[in-house]
Order: structure tokens, then C-alpha cells, then sequence
């Protein structure tokens, strides 16, 4: 909810309200709690605050809670004691939807959101498919190889037939690259069936998502709220790592810098980020880091949703300035051994014990420190998070179809193209090869076909047609005067 143009996030137990101050919002931040339930909600709320700004939102929804934003919220009595609390009436609160745009890499539940491989690059694929360092290197040579004779590797048959290209002409490389071990190419084109079996055969394929077409508001000037349908990407953390990863890479490459911008041009929102960094190679974790950084530069906002703040890498917590924390519930010693490390993140408040509140905080209470005018996290405090506007949870088929199909991108990405790629340019070639062997094998042969020569009489104006030896040119000895061989015709001419 917006008061006085900035962000109206919480209010402390002390009655200051606090908010998140629209430039300053570039800073990233955190979103932690062990009931992903209130999280969630704190996510909704921080979404709401910047479509009302006009800045446009990416979400993930794992648990279908998110999708009812685009109806204003149904008050059933749940805001009786926090529209006392907040002073909801006097503060002009009021229950609205949000313009939503659904997107789903299946293309199911939402707008077909895809990826080009050559876009996507070897490092993050190899991560997808869990690839070990040798084929790692086989799956840079190839995009490598693709890329000097200038053929796209858009989907998963380019990279397919790119593999069986290279095997097959092994020897031409070997010079430039080393000796290949054939098994390891092998197990490396088994492992890309394998996203075919997961049903990513529709994923990496075009037209893939432009980033500038997130960048959307409806009629009013609200923020257009991005939620891709993540409830099966969750149980693949390298699948749905890779995705997430891709498209904060993306949105660092292709959006200009901005000096010290007023607010946003978009927010990015992660459900589940543990899961982004797990597993993950530390020559892809310092790329990703890389981009963090630079996507505060380029005016894009990054907020992370965790179990606690330490399941985030540290060269990434160290960027993460705004933080609210729910409840931990950490009852076990490592549970709280975690608890204390994140409570050291917040900037302390002599008025009370930051471990100590955070370890017993009950349900609907933060912890919270945001950035302030001057640059500087404002002390930690123990707040309420504002109610939602919009409803959340579920909305019926009806609802959301007509949703997909009302969006202003749904015409661009409802179809397929099947683009010139490498695997229509490798197929051209293979066919052009065979011409040339059986030219080889044939097309020496005097004859225009097997002993057969045709001859034309054009002052007659008849056609003649004889039949001499089938000699192949520059042998000049008679096949009768030739040994006989004892393995046939055939195999004594290709033997030759």
C-alpha cells in the first residue's frame, strides 16, 4: 500500500510506521521465515506496494496462493483487530485486485514462457543437467564449434543433432580441441534426452521470452504482476535454479544502466531461493553474483524468500539490504546456531536482544530493517506486516484463462516457431555429404550408368545406345585380363 509515494510495509509494536522508500528499493533484500504461509503474504504485500508504484513484478507461485491477486480482497472478518491496530480506515485502505500475467514453461497454467539454449549459454545448461567437468568442457566445445560456423542452438534437437555432428567428425576437431573420449559424448547426448523426458521439448524453443515484455502496466497505471507457475519446478532445484538464474542474467544483460534511478524499473521476487544456490558450481555462483550486483546499477530490485537468511550464499547476503524476517521456529541447536548468524545481519537496536526477539517471535511478527534516506539500514524493529489488498489463494479455470488470453503478450507467445537452426543446417549437410560419396564411388564411372553408354546422332536425329566393359577411368587393363577373386563382383570393386 502506498502512503505519501513510499511503501507502506509494516508497523513496529512501538506504533512507527515504517516503509520502504521507492529509491532506495534497488537495493536488494530478503524475505526469511520458516512458515512459508506468512512469507508468502509478505511477498504479496511487497508486490502490491510496487504495482501501485507502477513498477512491474516477477513472482514465482510454488503453492498456489498467489493467483487470486487480481481480485480485491474478501474481508471475512480476518481484518477486525488489524484495522484497529493499523488505523486501516483513517489510513485509506481499501481491498483491490492487481493486473496479473500468468506464465508457465509448460505453457498449462499460464503464457508458454521459453528459452533459447544458445541464449541460455553451456554453463547454466551444464547445471540444469548436472553435468560433470569433462562434460562440461564437451558441451562448451560444442556451443564453441556452433558458434564459429554461425548455426543457432535454439532447442533441444539443434543441440541433439549438433552432438551427433561432432561425433561423427571427431577427427576433423582433434587437432583444435584434443582427443574426445567417445563414451563421454555419449552420456552427454543421454543426459539432453533426459530433458526431454521431464517435458522440456516446449521450453527451449522460440519465440523465448524478452525480458522487455515483463516490463508492462495496465490502463491505471499499475504494475503488471508476473507470476510463473512454479508448484512442479520446486522438486528439480538444478531445473528450476537454472531457469530463475537465467532470467536474472538476461534481465542484467539487456537492460541499460541508470544513474541513480527514483525507483525500480522492475522487481524480481524468488519463492524458495535456497534452492537457487544448491548444488551450484562456484564458477556459476561468482557469475551470478556478478549480476546481482549489476542489476542494482541497471535498476532492477531482487528479493529473495527463504527459511533463513543464511541459506543464501554470502557473497550474495552481503548485497541484500533490506531484510524481514518471520518467525524461524528454531527449536533444534543447528536451527538456532542459523538464527543467531542471521540475527548478526540486522543493525542492532539497543533496545532489545536481536537474537533473542528473533528466536521468539510468534506468528505475524517480523523482524525488519529497510534502507533509509541516507543510505544507511535503519535499526532493526519488531513490526506487524500490513494486511494484503488483494485476495491470493486460488481462482477457478474460467478465471485464469481468461486472464492468459486478455494479455496483452499472449498473441507472441501462444505459438510456436520453428526457426533455420543448426539441426536443418546439419541435415542439409549430411545430405550434401552422401551426394559426394556416392559421387565418388559413381560418378568417375564412364558410363552414366552401370556399363551403359548413350550416344546421340544429332545429324541423323536418332539415338543409339551400346554397351562396353564397366571400367573404371585410368585403369586401362581389360576386366577379362583381371585375377578373379574369390569375394564377388562387389567386393572386389569397392576394394579398389
Amino acid at each position: 500500500m502506498l502512503r505519501e509515494g513510499k511503501i507502506w510495509l509494516a508497523r513496529s509494536t512501538g506504533g512507527e510506521d515504517l516503509f520502504l522508500l521507492p529509491q532506495k528499493a534497488c537495493r536488494h533484500g530478503v524475505l526469511a521465515g520458516m512458515n512459508n504461509y506468512e512469507v508468502t503474504l509478505g511477498a504479496q504485500v511487497l508486490a502490491e506496494g510496487f504495482s501501485d508504484l507502477g513498477i512491474p513484478v516477477f513472482m514465482l507461485d510454488d503453492s498456489n496462493r498467489l493467483a487470486g491477486m487480481l481480485n480485491p480482497r474478501k474481508d471475512s472478518g480476518q481484518l477486525g483487530d488489524k484495522s484497529a491496530f493499523f488505523d486501516l480506515e483513517e489510513s485509506g485502505f481499501t481491498c483491490q485486485g492487481y493486473p496479473v500475467t500468468f506464465w508457465d514453461i509448460y505453457g498449462q497454467t499460464g503464457i508458454p514462457l521459453r528459452a533459447s539454449m544458445m541464449k541460455m549459454g553451456p554453463q547454466i545448461i551444464s547445471h540444469i543437467l548436472s553435468l560433470n567437468k569433462t562434460q562440461i568442457q564437451l558441451l562448451k566445445i560444442i556451443f564453441h564449434i556452433a558458434h564459429d560456423q554461425g548455426l543457432r542452438i535454439n532447442d533441444i534437437r539443434d543441440l541433439k543433432a549438433m552432438i551427433n555432428y561432432y561425433q561423427s567428425h571427431i577427427e576433423n576437431y582433434r587437432y583444435e580441441y584434443g582427443l574426445i573420449d567417445k563414451f563421454s559424448l555419449e552420456e552427454l547426448f543421454r543426459s539432453v534426452i533426459s530433458l526431454e523426458n521431464k517435458g522440456l521439448g516446449r521450453f527451449f524453443y522460440e519465440p523465448a521470452l524478452d525480458i522487455i515484455d515483463l516490463l508492462q502496466t495496465d490502463s491505471s497505471g499499475k504494475g503488471m504482476i508476473n507470476i510463473l507457475d512454479s508448484h512442479s519446478l520446486v522438486f528439480d532445484s538444478h531445473l528450476y535454479s537454472g531457469i530463475l538464474l537465467w532470467l536474472l542474467i538476461e534481465a542484467s544483460k539487456c537492460m541499460p544502466a541508470i544513474d541513480m534511478p527514483e525507483q525500480p524499473r522492475m522487481v524480481f521476487i524468488i519463492d524458495e531461493a535456497q534452492l537457487l544456490f544448491k548444488n551450484i558450481s562456484l564458477p556459476l555462483l561468482e557469475k551470478v553474483e556478478h549480476h546481482i550486483r549489476k542489476l542494482e546499477s541497471k535498476g532492477i530490485s531482487v528479493f529473495f524468500c527463504t527459511q533463513n537468511m543464511t541459506d543464501l550464499p554470502e557473497m550474495v547476503l552481503n548485497h541484500l539490504e533490506n531484510k524481514i524476517h518471520f518467525a524461524p521456529q528454531a527449536y533444534t541447536p543447528s536451527a538456532q546456531k542459523a538464527t543467531r548468524s542471521a540475527a548478526m545481519y540486522f543493525r542492532k537496536n539497543p533496545s532489545f536482544d536481536t537474537y533473542k526477539t528473533l528466536l521468539n517471535l510468534g506468528s505475524g511478527t517480523v523482524l525488519i530493517s529497510l534502507i533509509e534516506k541516507n543510505g544507511v539500514p535503519s535499526v532493526v524493529e519488531k513490526a506487524y506486516i500490513l494486511p494484503t489488498q488483494s485476495e491470493g489463494g486460488q481462482i477457478s479455470y474460467a478465471e485464469r484463462d481468461k486472464c492468459i488470453r486478455n494479455s496483452i503478450v499472449y498473441s507472441k507467445y501462444s505459438q510456436v516457431h520453428d526457426f533455420e537452426s543448426a539441426y536443418e543446417f546439419i541435415e542439409r549437410r549430411k545430405i550434401e555429404e552422401a551426394k559426394q560419396i556416392e559421387k565418388h564411388l559413381f560418378g568417375t564411372v564412364e558410363s552414366t550408368a552401370f556399363g551403359k553408354q548413350y550416344s546421340s546422332n544429332t545429324e541423323k536425329g536418332t539415338t543409339s545406345t551400346s554397351y562396353s566393359h564397366f571400367n573404371m577411368v585410368g585403369d586401362a587393363e581389360p576386366i577379362s585380363k583381371r585375377k578373379k577373386s574369390s569375394g564377388g563382383f562387389f567386393r572386389n570393386l569397392f576394394k579398389k
